[in-house]
């Protein structure tokens, strides 16, 4: 089931704030707000809709083409290298790509998954990133919906 928005902002919220390395928390309030967001549709990338992982998965074979012909990479068993954003700028920088948005549903470790150090595959939350918030988000709509401390 994917989370309320809200209440999947709060969770991540409440999950990044320890901070392993150092074993403190980075931050110890937070704040939830809710946003107009102003995007052209042919500059969103919808990863939710077939058509966007068509688009990604063909960028994705590109990408991993290019990839198996510079190195045999290996990756340690229990700390996963995501390449999704990594692969999303790509598109957007050499290959001028105009992404203004991508949205999609994603699975994200919690506080009660993290701490028991479960690992899940199927989405919980749906994500949107933003590139120039400026001038893609609606600064006279933002509401805040909840402030809270960790």
């Amino acid at each position: 089931m994917i989370e309320r928005p809200e209440t999947a902002a709060a969770n991540w919220a409440q999950a990044s704030a320890w901070d392993n390395r150092s074993e403190r928390y980075l931050y110890f309030r937070y704040t939830v707000f809710e946003a107009i967001i102003h995007v052209n549709e042919d500059n969103l990338l919808d990863l939710t809709s077939s058509d966007g992982m068509e688009i990604f998965n063909y960028y994705r074979r590109k990408f991993n083409d290019e990839l198996s012909k510079k190195s045999k990479l290996t990756f340690k068993k229990k700390s996963p290298i995501f390449r999704d954003g990594e692969l999303i700028n790509e598109l957007r920088q050499r290959n001028g790509l105009r992404i203004d948005a991508v949205i999609g549903n994603f699975y994200i470790k919690f506080t009660f998954e993290r701490l028991k150090q479960l690992d899940f595959r199927v989405p919980n939350c749906t994500i949107i990133a933003i590139y120039n918030a400026p001038v893609n988000i609606d600064k006279t709509a933002i509401k805040i919906i909840l402030k809270s401390k960790v």
